[in-house]
């Protein structure tokens, strides 16, 4: 077997985060073929790649399968003249392949309503009803979608391209990666954080998803109107708890998206009220009909109203939405329920 023979072989070895054979990203280097014994270096884009044991695995069997007994796979790392080859070939397949059908992105006038926790669950939905589905975390007041999916490791970069991390089948982009502790606080001025936003939609790989969920930080600023004017908006969806303070808010966050000449889907009113477990009676803990105020003011449907549920907490807290964690809880059922709602809002097949 020649040396030709051997990379025909290997072209069956996917990358799956860069969905390239290994082949193509010229990872294989140093072939030396001497009867049923080979030799080979075998080069990662990290040095700390996640897949490097798989992709090991995969090569080695392979070449068990056509006759090699005696196997030595040697690995390293890519320089930075590869890596920007690479890039290169991303940027191009990005530019040829990719394709995001539906963008929304998930408001709310004040913080502290849940929205991060709506955008997670409405993906999960989205996914369960068999679409495949993104989120962009846009929030720098609080970018809290890599807690809500227990994400700790940061995604891989080859040269400026991002690789989105893919968690119960989601792909994530957020602007806490770009945080060196949980804990820090990202301390930018307007323009720096609206070009950091910008720029994480344009250079991650997004592949062909049918619904990108874009979750904003709250309030009306720089960061809001960035992604009004900049990314190609299919609609908003605006999120409030019952109370008056947060409507007023809401309907600040939603004239704002009018001005902007974004569709407003709809609102989700988060937080409705308190389901007890001992008994199962509903407490208005923040009072009531603020969805509705909102939904008859500006003219949006009500899309749902999402309960207090001891589950929500915690699937939030270990890493798994509640509509992972207990689908047939009455939040997780409204969840579903709010995505067939938007996919019918916006005419999706």
């Amino acid at each position: 077997m020649k040396e030709k023979d051997v990379l025909k072989i290997l072209e069956e070895v996917i990358d799956p985060e860069l969905n390239m054979n290994i082949v193509e990203l010229n990872m294989i280097r140093d072939i030396v073929i001497n009867d049923d014994k080979i030799s080979l270096t075998f080069l990662l884009t990290t040095e700390g790649c996640p897949l490097k044991e798989e992709l090991k695995n995969n090569v080695v069997q392979l070449l068990k399968k056509n006759g090699f007994k005696e196997i030595k796979i040697n690995l390293g790392t890519m320089k930075n003249d590869d890596l920007k080859k690479i890039s290169s070939s991303l940027k191009s397949e990005k530019k040829e392949k990719e394709k995001i059908r539906n963008i929304i992105a998930v408001a709310s006038g004040k913080g502290g309503v849940g929205k991060s926790t709506v955008t997670s669950n409405l993906a999960v939905s989205f996914k369960k009803l068999g679409y495949k589905v993104g989120i962009l975390d846009a929030d720098i007041n609080g970018p809290n979608i890599p807690i809500m999916f227990g994400i700790k490791e940061k995604p891989e970069a080859i040269d400026e391209m991002i690789l989105p991390i893919e968690k119960h089948g989601i792909k994530i982009v957020s602007l806490g990666f770009l945080m060196e502790e949980e804990s820090n606080a990202i301390l930018w001025r307007g323009p720096l954080i609206s070009k950091a936003i910008t720029e994480l939609f344009e250079y991650s790989l997004w592949g062909e998803i049918d619904f990108l969920l874009v979750d904003l930080p709250p309030g009306t600023g720089d960061e809001t109107l960035t992604v009004g004017q900049s990314l190609p908006l299919d609609g908003v969806l605006i999120v409030t708890t019952p109370q008056d303070v947060s409507v007023l808010d809401a309907k600040r966050s939603a004239y704002a998206f009018n001005k902007l000449n974004v569709k407003i889907l709809g609102v989700v009113e988060n937080m409705s009220y308190f389901i007890c477990p001992e008994n199962e009676k509903e407490y208005d803990i923040f009072g009531s009909g603020g969805g509705e105020k909102i939904s008859k003011y500006l003219n949006i449907p009500l899309l749902g109203k999402i309960p207090i549920e001891i589950e929500i907490r915690r699937g939030g807290d270990i890493g798994k939405p509640v509509a992972i964690l207990n689908q047939d809880l009455k939040s997780s059922v409204e969840f579903i329920n709010i995505a067939k709602k938007i996919i019918k809002v916006l005419n999706v097949s």
